[in-house]
């Protein structure tokens, strides 16, 4: 079993947090507030990122596809120093969707989107069954990533290919910008 550095883990936490809450917005008066970030003191710093985005989704999957649920999610750990090294040995990365636990059975009645039919028609659209908040992995057709899970070693990056997130958060609100 690979050794577990809860430190990483902590600081990948800590970074993607400190990432989220950089900035703030005053809504009365619409600015802009800047929040310092320790990472100038941080030995270690994980760079994090998602290839596309929050790209467009079908409404609903009941007869065609145009786009699954599907996000690829890249992070590189990165040690300071002169020069700075890229580590990844001795490094498990996990991620999760704030706010974004499940995807199966969230929708909206106006407009309609129904993103459970993805799960549904999973195997009459795909020729794959996915259990509900597992997506599709078009680079390793084997591994079905959900919201959250361990990230996988490719080259000098870590990666979770196929994440399958809506555009609908835990508490029913549109989000159109969860990764």
């Amino acid at each position: 079993m690979p050794e577990r550095r809860p430190f990483l883990r902590a600081l990948l936490v800590l970074v993607l947090i400190t990432l989220l809450g950089a900035c703030s917005a005053d809504d009365a008066e619409d600015t802009v507030t800047p929040v310092d970030i320790p990472a100038a003191s941080m030995t270690h710093i994980v760079l994090a990122w998602s290839e596309r985005g929050m790209h467009f989704l079908n409404p609903t999957y009941d007869a065609e596809v145009l786009s699954p649920p599907y996000n690829t999610l890249v992070a590189q750990v990165v040690r300071r120093g002169d020069p700075p090294e890229i580590v990844t040995a001795g490094v498990t990365l996990e991620y999760r969707i704030v706010d974004n636990t499940y995807a199966y059975g969230k929708s909206t009645t106006d407009p309609v989107r129904d993103y459970a039919q993805f799960w549904d028609n999973a195997q009459a659209l795909f020729g794959v069954d996915l259990a509900p908040d597992t997506g599709l992995n078009f680079v390793d057709p084997d591994i079905h990533n959900g919201l959250s899970g361990t990230m996988l070693l490719r080259d000098d990056r870590f990666v979770a290919d196929g994440v399958p997130v809506v555009p609908i958060d835990d508490a029913g609100t549109w989000d159109p910008f969860p990764v």
